[in-house]
Protein backbone atom coordinates (compact mmCIF):
# COMPACT_ATOMS: atom_id res chain seq x y z
CA UNK A 1 0.00 0.00 0.00
CA UNK A 2 2.88 2.34 0.68
CA UNK A 3 4.11 1.71 -2.85
CA UNK A 4 0.72 2.78 -4.24
CA UNK A 5 0.74 5.94 -2.13
CA UNK A 6 4.28 6.79 -3.23
CA UNK A 7 3.43 6.16 -6.88
CA UNK A 8 0.37 8.40 -6.66
CA UNK A 9 2.30 11.12 -4.85
CA UNK A 10 5.05 11.12 -7.46
CA UNK A 11 2.65 10.80 -10.39
CA UNK A 12 0.40 13.71 -9.46
CA UNK A 13 3.38 15.85 -8.44
CA UNK A 14 4.94 15.27 -11.87
CA UNK A 15 1.65 16.01 -13.62
CA UNK A 16 1.36 19.29 -11.73
CA UNK A 17 5.01 20.12 -12.42
CA UNK A 18 4.46 19.74 -16.16
CA UNK A 19 1.95 22.61 -16.01
CA UNK A 20 3.92 24.82 -13.60
CA UNK A 21 7.56 24.81 -14.62
CA UNK A 22 7.08 25.69 -18.30
CA UNK A 23 6.63 29.41 -18.96
CA UNK A 24 7.91 30.56 -15.57
CA UNK A 25 8.97 33.76 -17.36
CA UNK A 26 5.27 34.66 -17.67
CA UNK A 27 5.04 35.22 -13.92
CA UNK A 28 3.99 38.59 -12.54
CA UNK A 29 6.93 40.73 -11.52
CA UNK A 30 5.76 43.86 -9.73
CA UNK A 31 6.88 45.76 -6.64
CA UNK A 32 6.17 42.93 -4.17
CA UNK A 33 8.01 40.40 -6.31
CA UNK A 34 10.92 42.81 -6.73
CA UNK A 35 11.17 43.30 -2.96
CA UNK A 36 10.93 39.55 -2.28
CA UNK A 37 13.59 38.74 -4.86
CA UNK A 38 15.95 41.41 -3.54
CA UNK A 39 15.74 40.05 0.00
CA UNK A 40 16.01 36.42 -1.11
CA UNK A 41 19.03 37.25 -3.25
CA UNK A 42 20.64 38.86 -0.20
CA UNK A 43 20.21 35.58 1.71
CA UNK A 44 21.91 33.70 -1.11
CA UNK A 45 24.75 36.20 -0.77
CA UNK A 46 25.18 35.46 2.94
CA UNK A 47 23.03 38.23 4.45
CA UNK A 48 20.07 36.93 6.46
CA UNK A 49 17.33 39.56 6.94
CA UNK A 50 15.32 39.33 10.15
CA UNK A 51 12.05 40.35 8.50
CA UNK A 52 10.29 39.91 5.21
CA UNK A 53 8.61 42.39 2.90
CA UNK A 54 5.85 44.69 4.17
CA UNK A 55 2.34 43.34 4.53
CA UNK A 56 -0.90 45.08 3.58
CA UNK A 57 -1.17 46.16 7.23
CA UNK A 58 1.97 48.26 6.86
CA UNK A 59 4.19 46.06 9.03
CA UNK A 60 7.02 43.74 7.94
CA UNK A 61 6.22 40.06 7.61
CA UNK A 62 8.37 37.33 9.17
CA UNK A 63 11.25 36.23 6.94
CA UNK A 64 10.22 32.60 6.36
CA UNK A 65 9.11 33.19 2.77
CA UNK A 66 12.33 35.07 2.03
CA UNK A 67 14.39 32.14 3.28
CA UNK A 68 12.28 29.69 1.28
CA UNK A 69 12.73 31.59 -1.98
CA UNK A 70 16.44 32.00 -1.31
CA UNK A 71 16.81 28.22 -1.73
CA UNK A 72 16.25 28.75 -5.43
CA UNK A 73 18.93 31.42 -5.54
CA UNK A 74 21.94 29.43 -4.35
CA UNK A 75 22.82 28.35 -7.88
CA UNK A 76 21.85 31.69 -9.43
CA UNK A 77 20.02 34.81 -8.33
CA UNK A 78 17.94 34.70 -11.49
CA UNK A 79 14.29 35.37 -10.49
CA UNK A 80 13.23 32.32 -12.52
CA UNK A 81 15.18 30.08 -10.15
CA UNK A 82 13.29 31.52 -7.20
CA UNK A 83 9.97 31.16 -9.00
CA UNK A 84 10.92 27.50 -9.31
CA UNK A 85 10.49 27.19 -5.53
CA UNK A 86 6.82 28.15 -5.89
CA UNK A 87 6.42 25.77 -8.82
CA UNK A 88 8.04 22.92 -6.89
CA UNK A 89 5.95 23.37 -3.74
CA UNK A 90 2.82 23.88 -5.82
CA UNK A 91 3.52 20.58 -7.57
CA UNK A 92 4.14 18.77 -4.29
CA UNK A 93 0.84 20.17 -2.96
CA UNK A 94 -0.97 18.07 -5.56
CA UNK A 95 0.89 14.97 -4.37
CA UNK A 96 0.12 15.61 -0.70
CA UNK A 97 -3.54 16.22 -1.59
CA UNK A 98 -3.60 12.74 -3.10
CA UNK A 99 -2.07 11.28 0.07
CA UNK A 100 -4.62 13.02 2.29
CA UNK A 101 -7.59 12.07 0.14
CA UNK A 102 -6.49 8.47 -0.32
CA UNK A 103 -5.80 7.83 3.35
CA UNK A 104 -8.87 9.44 4.90
CA UNK A 105 -11.52 9.28 2.13
CA UNK A 106 -10.46 6.57 -0.31
CA UNK A 107 -8.31 6.37 -3.40
CA UNK A 108 -11.05 7.72 -5.70
CA UNK A 109 -11.30 10.96 -3.71
CA UNK A 110 -7.52 11.22 -3.53
CA UNK A 111 -7.11 10.85 -7.29
CA UNK A 112 -9.90 13.29 -8.17
CA UNK A 113 -8.76 15.93 -5.68
CA UNK A 114 -5.12 15.66 -6.77
CA UNK A 115 -6.22 15.97 -10.39
CA UNK A 116 -8.13 19.16 -9.59
CA UNK A 117 -5.16 20.70 -7.79
CA UNK A 118 -2.80 19.63 -10.58
CA UNK A 119 -4.87 21.20 -13.34
CA UNK A 120 -6.48 24.18 -11.59
CA UNK A 121 -5.64 27.48 -13.32
CA UNK A 122 -5.73 29.21 -9.91
CA UNK A 123 -3.14 26.80 -8.56
CA UNK A 124 -1.01 27.06 -11.69
CA UNK A 125 -0.98 30.85 -11.56
CA UNK A 126 -0.19 30.90 -7.85
CA UNK A 127 2.70 28.51 -8.52
CA UNK A 128 4.23 30.95 -10.98
CA UNK A 129 5.13 33.87 -8.77
CA UNK A 130 7.66 35.01 -6.18
CA UNK A 131 5.06 35.68 -3.51
CA UNK A 132 4.64 34.38 0.02
CA UNK A 133 1.03 33.32 -0.56
CA UNK A 134 2.20 30.99 -3.34
CA UNK A 135 3.75 28.71 -0.74
CA UNK A 136 0.58 28.28 1.34
CA UNK A 137 -1.15 25.34 -0.44
CA UNK A 138 1.68 22.88 0.17
CA UNK A 139 2.10 23.75 3.84
CA UNK A 140 -1.64 23.96 4.52
CA UNK A 141 -2.45 20.54 3.07
CA UNK A 142 0.60 19.07 4.85
CA UNK A 143 -0.58 20.54 8.14
CA UNK A 144 -4.09 19.13 7.68
CA UNK A 145 -2.70 15.71 6.76
CA UNK A 146 -0.80 15.44 10.01
CA UNK A 147 -3.63 17.02 11.98
CA UNK A 148 -6.00 14.33 10.70
CA UNK A 149 -3.32 11.74 11.37
CA UNK A 150 -3.23 12.92 14.99
CA UNK A 151 -7.00 12.85 15.26
CA UNK A 152 -7.29 9.36 13.84
CA UNK A 153 -4.42 7.84 15.82
CA UNK A 154 -2.32 10.02 18.15
CA UNK A 155 1.37 9.52 17.46
CA UNK A 156 4.61 11.25 18.34
CA UNK A 157 5.44 12.29 14.77
CA UNK A 158 2.15 14.16 14.36
CA UNK A 159 2.63 15.84 17.75
CA UNK A 160 5.98 17.17 16.53
CA UNK A 161 5.05 18.08 12.96
CA UNK A 162 1.73 19.87 13.57
CA UNK A 163 3.13 22.78 15.67
CA UNK A 164 6.17 23.01 13.42
CA UNK A 165 4.09 23.26 10.23
CA UNK A 166 1.73 25.75 11.88
CA UNK A 167 4.70 27.95 12.84
CA UNK A 168 6.03 27.88 9.28
CA UNK A 169 2.58 28.72 7.88
CA UNK A 170 2.18 31.68 10.22
CA UNK A 171 5.58 33.03 9.25
CA UNK A 172 4.91 32.63 5.55
CA UNK A 173 1.70 34.67 5.70
CA UNK A 174 -0.45 35.88 8.59
CA UNK A 175 -3.59 34.58 6.86
CA UNK A 176 -2.57 31.14 8.14
CA UNK A 177 -3.84 32.21 11.57
CA UNK A 178 -7.13 30.58 10.54
CA UNK A 179 -5.51 27.21 11.33
CA UNK A 180 -4.83 28.06 14.98
CA UNK A 181 -8.39 27.22 16.18
CA UNK A 182 -8.30 23.92 14.27
CA UNK A 183 -5.03 22.86 15.88
CA UNK A 184 -6.16 23.90 19.36
CA UNK A 185 -9.45 22.02 18.94
CA UNK A 186 -7.70 18.85 17.77
CA UNK A 187 -5.31 18.96 20.72
CA UNK A 188 -8.03 19.66 23.25
CA UNK A 189 -10.57 17.11 21.99
CA UNK A 190 -8.24 14.20 21.31
CA UNK A 191 -7.06 12.08 24.20
CA UNK A 192 -3.30 12.07 23.77
CA UNK A 193 -1.88 13.14 27.10
CA UNK A 194 1.00 10.68 26.88
CA UNK A 195 2.30 12.61 23.90
CA UNK A 196 2.48 15.96 25.68
CA UNK A 197 6.25 15.68 25.76
CA UNK A 198 6.32 15.35 21.99
CA UNK A 199 4.01 18.35 21.64
CA UNK A 200 6.58 20.20 23.72
CA UNK A 201 9.32 19.10 21.35
CA UNK A 202 7.28 20.31 18.38
CA UNK A 203 6.54 23.60 20.13
CA UNK A 204 10.23 24.02 20.88
CA UNK A 205 11.20 23.47 17.24
CA UNK A 206 8.45 25.87 16.21
CA UNK A 207 9.83 28.49 18.62
CA UNK A 208 13.29 28.10 17.09
CA UNK A 209 11.91 29.03 13.68
CA UNK A 210 10.67 32.31 15.19
CA UNK A 211 14.14 33.33 16.43
CA UNK A 212 15.04 35.61 13.47
CA UNK A 213 11.72 37.44 13.65
CA UNK A 214 11.94 37.63 17.44
CA UNK A 215 15.28 39.42 17.07
CA UNK A 216 13.62 41.83 14.67
CA UNK A 217 10.77 42.49 17.11
CA UNK A 218 13.24 43.09 19.92
CA UNK A 219 14.75 45.89 17.87
CA UNK A 220 11.51 47.17 16.33
CA UNK A 221 9.47 46.91 19.51
CA UNK A 222 6.98 44.07 19.91
CA UNK A 223 4.37 46.34 21.51
CA UNK A 224 4.65 48.84 18.67
CA UNK A 225 4.35 46.07 16.11
CA UNK A 226 1.24 44.65 17.77
CA UNK A 227 -0.25 48.13 18.10
CA UNK A 228 0.16 48.72 14.36
CA UNK A 229 -1.70 45.49 13.61
CA UNK A 230 -4.46 45.96 16.17
CA UNK A 231 -4.80 49.63 15.34
CA UNK A 232 -5.47 48.98 11.66
CA UNK A 233 -8.98 50.18 10.96
CA UNK A 234 -11.51 47.85 9.38
CA UNK A 235 -12.39 48.89 5.87
CA UNK A 236 -15.55 46.75 5.53
CA UNK A 237 -18.50 45.69 7.65
CA UNK A 238 -18.68 42.23 9.21
CA UNK A 239 -21.30 41.10 6.68
CA UNK A 240 -19.22 42.34 3.78
CA UNK A 241 -16.13 40.61 5.15
CA UNK A 242 -18.03 37.32 5.41
CA UNK A 243 -19.34 37.72 1.89
CA UNK A 244 -15.86 38.49 0.60
CA UNK A 245 -14.44 35.43 2.37
CA UNK A 246 -17.11 33.16 0.90
CA UNK A 247 -16.63 34.62 -2.57
CA UNK A 248 -12.88 34.08 -2.51
CA UNK A 249 -13.34 30.55 -1.20
CA UNK A 250 -15.46 29.91 -4.28
CA UNK A 251 -12.77 31.56 -6.39
CA UNK A 252 -10.30 28.97 -5.14
CA UNK A 253 -12.61 26.17 -6.28
CA UNK A 254 -13.64 27.72 -9.59
CA UNK A 255 -11.76 26.32 -12.55
CA UNK A 256 -12.60 29.25 -14.78
CA UNK A 257 -12.49 32.25 -12.46
CA UNK A 258 -8.85 33.22 -12.43
CA UNK A 259 -7.61 30.91 -15.13
CA UNK A 260 -9.48 32.83 -17.80
CA UNK A 261 -7.38 35.96 -17.53
CA UNK A 262 -9.62 38.25 -19.53
CA UNK A 263 -12.54 37.36 -17.28
CA UNK A 264 -10.83 36.68 -13.96
CA UNK A 265 -12.51 36.59 -10.55
CA UNK A 266 -15.48 38.40 -9.09
CA UNK A 267 -13.02 40.43 -7.03
CA UNK A 268 -11.78 42.27 -10.15
CA UNK A 269 -8.34 40.78 -9.61
CA UNK A 270 -8.10 40.04 -13.30
CA UNK A 271 -11.46 41.08 -14.67
CA UNK A 272 -13.89 43.90 -15.12
CA UNK A 273 -16.29 43.92 -12.11
CA UNK A 274 -19.71 42.46 -12.58
CA UNK A 275 -20.55 39.07 -14.00
CA UNK A 276 -19.74 35.76 -12.40
CA UNK A 277 -18.02 33.07 -14.47
CA UNK A 278 -20.43 30.48 -15.83
CA UNK A 279 -18.44 27.69 -14.19
CA UNK A 280 -19.71 28.97 -10.83
CA UNK A 281 -23.09 27.39 -11.58
CA UNK A 282 -21.42 23.98 -11.84
CA UNK A 283 -18.93 24.40 -9.05
CA UNK A 284 -21.35 25.52 -6.30
CA UNK A 285 -23.57 22.39 -6.47
CA UNK A 286 -20.44 20.22 -6.32
CA UNK A 287 -19.18 22.06 -3.25
CA UNK A 288 -22.57 21.80 -1.54
CA UNK A 289 -22.81 18.09 -2.31
CA UNK A 290 -19.22 17.57 -1.18
CA UNK A 291 -19.84 19.41 2.09
CA UNK A 292 -22.93 17.30 2.74
CA UNK A 293 -21.00 14.12 2.03
CA UNK A 294 -18.18 15.24 4.34
CA UNK A 295 -20.51 16.12 7.21
CA UNK A 296 -22.62 12.97 7.11
CA UNK A 297 -20.04 10.43 6.10
CA UNK A 298 -20.12 7.36 8.32
CA UNK A 299 -16.62 6.19 7.38
CA UNK A 300 -14.55 8.76 9.19
CA UNK A 301 -14.66 12.02 11.12
CA UNK A 302 -12.08 13.48 8.76
CA UNK A 303 -14.89 14.92 6.65
CA UNK A 304 -15.99 17.15 9.51
CA UNK A 305 -12.45 18.45 9.87
CA UNK A 306 -12.48 19.16 6.15
CA UNK A 307 -15.64 21.23 6.57
CA UNK A 308 -14.02 22.97 9.55
CA UNK A 309 -11.10 23.84 7.28
CA UNK A 310 -13.54 25.37 4.79
CA UNK A 311 -15.39 27.24 7.54
CA UNK A 312 -12.18 28.63 8.99
CA UNK A 313 -11.18 29.84 5.52
CA UNK A 314 -14.48 31.66 5.03
CA UNK A 315 -15.18 32.99 8.52
CA UNK A 316 -11.62 33.44 9.73
CA UNK A 317 -11.14 36.71 7.89
CA UNK A 318 -14.41 38.24 9.08
CA UNK A 319 -12.67 39.57 12.17
CA UNK A 320 -9.55 40.83 10.45
CA UNK A 321 -8.48 44.39 9.94
CA UNK A 322 -8.57 44.25 6.16
CA UNK A 323 -10.83 42.62 3.60
CA UNK A 324 -9.29 39.39 2.33
CA UNK A 325 -7.81 39.29 -1.14
CA UNK A 326 -8.23 36.16 -3.27
CA UNK A 327 -4.66 35.01 -2.71
CA UNK A 328 -5.19 35.10 1.08
CA UNK A 329 -7.27 31.96 0.64
CA UNK A 330 -4.63 30.09 -1.35
CA UNK A 331 -4.35 27.81 1.66
CA UNK A 332 -7.90 26.61 0.89
CA UNK A 333 -7.10 25.32 -2.61
CA UNK A 334 -6.64 21.67 -1.54
CA UNK A 335 -9.76 21.91 0.64
CA UNK A 336 -11.99 22.94 -2.25
CA UNK A 337 -10.54 20.16 -4.41
CA UNK A 338 -11.25 17.54 -1.75
CA UNK A 339 -14.82 18.77 -1.25
CA UNK A 340 -15.57 18.62 -4.97
CA UNK A 341 -14.04 15.15 -5.19
CA UNK A 342 -16.24 14.00 -2.28
CA UNK A 343 -19.28 15.12 -4.28
CA UNK A 344 -18.46 12.62 -7.04
CA UNK A 345 -17.57 9.47 -5.12
CA UNK A 346 -20.55 9.27 -2.66
CA UNK A 347 -22.89 9.89 -5.57
CA UNK A 348 -22.29 6.29 -6.64
CA UNK A 349 -24.18 5.11 -3.58
CA UNK A 350 -27.11 7.42 -4.25
CA UNK A 351 -28.11 5.96 -7.56
CA UNK A 352 -26.85 5.70 -11.10
CA UNK A 353 -28.52 8.91 -12.27
CA UNK A 354 -27.01 11.03 -9.52
CA UNK A 355 -23.61 9.45 -10.12
CA UNK A 356 -23.74 10.17 -13.84
CA UNK A 357 -24.91 13.73 -13.20
CA UNK A 358 -22.05 14.49 -10.80
CA UNK A 359 -19.53 12.78 -13.05
CA UNK A 360 -20.80 14.81 -16.00
CA UNK A 361 -20.47 18.05 -14.06
CA UNK A 362 -16.94 17.09 -13.07
CA UNK A 363 -15.94 16.24 -16.64
CA UNK A 364 -17.43 19.51 -17.85
CA UNK A 365 -15.41 21.39 -15.25
CA UNK A 366 -12.32 19.45 -16.26
CA UNK A 367 -12.77 20.39 -19.90
CA UNK A 368 -13.33 24.01 -18.91
CA UNK A 369 -10.24 23.87 -16.73
CA UNK A 370 -8.00 22.71 -19.57
CA UNK A 371 -9.48 25.33 -21.87
CA UNK A 372 -9.02 28.17 -19.37
CA UNK A 373 -5.47 27.09 -18.59
CA UNK A 374 -4.59 27.20 -22.28
CA UNK A 375 -6.37 30.50 -22.87
CA UNK A 376 -4.82 32.17 -19.83
CA UNK A 377 -1.32 31.24 -20.93
CA UNK A 378 -2.01 32.45 -24.47
CA UNK A 379 -3.43 35.77 -23.28
CA UNK A 380 -0.61 36.47 -20.85
CA UNK A 381 2.01 35.54 -23.45
CA UNK A 382 0.34 37.83 -25.99
CA UNK A 383 -0.13 40.74 -23.58
CA UNK A 384 -3.92 40.54 -23.90
CA UNK A 385 -5.53 40.74 -20.48
CA UNK A 386 -7.56 43.04 -18.30
CA UNK A 387 -7.48 43.82 -14.61
CA UNK A 388 -4.59 43.89 -12.17
CA UNK A 389 -2.32 41.21 -13.60
CA UNK A 390 1.17 42.68 -13.81
CA UNK A 391 3.51 42.79 -16.77
CA UNK A 392 5.24 39.38 -17.01
CA UNK A 393 8.87 39.05 -15.98
CA UNK A 394 9.83 38.17 -19.54
CA UNK A 395 8.63 41.51 -20.88
CA UNK A 396 10.14 43.53 -18.02
CA UNK A 397 13.52 41.88 -18.60
CA UNK A 398 13.20 42.56 -22.32
CA UNK A 399 12.55 46.24 -21.53
CA UNK A 400 15.51 46.41 -19.17
CA UNK A 401 17.77 44.96 -21.85
CA UNK A 402 16.49 47.53 -24.34
CA UNK A 403 17.41 50.36 -21.99
CA UNK A 404 20.80 48.82 -21.30
CA UNK A 405 21.54 48.51 -25.01
CA UNK A 406 20.27 52.03 -25.69
CA UNK A 407 22.18 53.86 -22.94
CA UNK A 408 24.95 51.55 -21.74
CA UNK A 409 26.09 51.67 -18.14
CA UNK A 410 27.30 55.28 -17.97
CA UNK A 411 24.50 57.55 -19.14
CA UNK A 412 21.87 58.01 -16.40
CA UNK A 413 18.23 57.23 -17.16
CA UNK A 414 15.26 58.12 -15.00
CA UNK A 415 12.04 56.12 -14.97
CA UNK A 416 8.76 57.98 -14.56
CA UNK A 417 6.48 56.69 -11.80
CA UNK A 418 4.13 54.15 -13.36
CA UNK A 419 2.74 50.83 -12.25
CA UNK A 420 5.30 48.99 -14.35
CA UNK A 421 8.49 50.95 -13.64
CA UNK A 422 9.54 49.07 -10.46
CA UNK A 423 10.40 45.82 -12.22
CA UNK A 424 12.06 47.46 -15.21
CA UNK A 425 14.18 49.73 -12.98
CA UNK A 426 15.18 46.82 -10.74
CA UNK A 427 16.16 44.55 -13.62
CA UNK A 428 17.95 47.39 -15.42
CA UNK A 429 20.06 48.08 -12.33
CA UNK A 430 20.94 44.39 -12.21
CA UNK A 431 22.23 44.80 -15.77
CA UNK A 432 24.40 47.71 -14.62
CA UNK A 433 22.30 50.56 -15.98
CA UNK A 434 22.75 53.92 -14.26
CA UNK A 435 19.28 54.64 -12.87
CA UNK A 436 19.15 57.26 -10.09
CA UNK A 437 17.39 56.28 -6.87
CA UNK A 438 14.52 56.84 -6.27
CA UNK A 439 13.56 55.83 -9.80
CA UNK A 440 10.22 57.65 -9.70
CA UNK A 441 11.75 61.08 -9.18
CA UNK A 442 12.09 62.81 -12.54
CA UNK A 443 14.49 65.78 -12.39
CA UNK A 444 14.44 66.70 -16.06
CA UNK A 445 18.23 66.59 -16.26
CA UNK A 446 18.47 63.13 -17.77
CA UNK A 447 16.73 60.90 -20.25
CA UNK A 448 13.34 59.70 -19.03
CA UNK A 449 11.72 56.33 -19.80
CA UNK A 450 7.96 55.92 -19.36
CA UNK A 451 6.90 52.26 -19.03
CA UNK A 452 3.27 51.20 -19.37
CA UNK A 453 1.40 47.91 -19.63
CA UNK A 454 -1.23 46.83 -22.16
CA UNK A 455 -4.19 48.40 -20.33
CA UNK A 456 -2.72 51.91 -20.20
CA UNK A 457 -2.06 54.57 -22.80
CA UNK A 458 1.32 56.14 -23.32
CA UNK A 459 1.42 59.85 -22.39
CA UNK A 460 0.94 62.19 -25.32
CA UNK A 461 4.18 64.06 -25.03
CA UNK A 462 7.12 64.53 -27.39
CA UNK A 463 9.17 61.35 -27.60
CA UNK A 464 12.47 60.48 -29.22
CA UNK A 465 11.78 56.78 -29.40
CA UNK A 466 9.02 54.31 -28.59
CA UNK A 467 9.68 50.63 -27.94
CA UNK A 468 7.40 47.68 -27.33
CA UNK A 469 8.14 44.15 -26.17
CA UNK A 470 7.61 41.24 -28.52
CA UNK A 471 4.23 40.41 -26.97
CA UNK A 472 3.19 44.04 -26.64
CA UNK A 473 2.69 43.64 -22.89
CA UNK A 474 5.20 46.44 -22.17
CA UNK A 475 5.84 49.69 -23.99
CA UNK A 476 8.52 52.25 -23.25
CA UNK A 477 8.61 55.85 -24.48
CA UNK A 478 11.88 57.76 -24.25
CA UNK A 479 12.05 61.50 -23.73
CA UNK A 480 15.24 63.53 -24.02
CA UNK A 481 16.16 66.11 -21.33
CA UNK A 482 15.41 68.96 -23.72
CA UNK A 483 11.82 67.70 -24.11
CA UNK A 484 11.18 68.20 -20.40
CA UNK A 485 12.07 71.86 -20.19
Amino acid sequence: MRGVSLAGFVGFSLLAACLRFPSLDLMEFKSDEVAMHARAAAVSGGHFPLSGIFSSLGVPNPPAAVYAFSLGGWASDDPLHMAGVSALLGSLAAGVTFLLGRRFFGWQVGCLAALIVSLSPWAILLSRKIWAQDLLPFFSVSLMYWLLDWWERPQARAAVLVPLLLALLLQIHFSAAIFIPLVLAAVALQQGQKYLLWWGVGAGLAALTFVPFALFLADFGASDYLAMIVGSSRNMSLTSMLARGAMHFLDMADFGSLGYVSQGTASNFMREPGALPWTRWIQVPLLVAGTSAALFSTRTQAGRWLVAWAGASIFGFAFGARAPHPHYLASALPCTALLMALAIVPARAQGRRVAWLCAGLFLLLGAANLHFTRVSRTEVAAGQWKGDYGVPYRDSLEGARFLAARFGTDEPVELAATKEHFAVAYLARRLGLNIPIPAERVTGKNWVAVCVGPSRELPRRPAVDTWRSESGALRIRLRAPSDLR
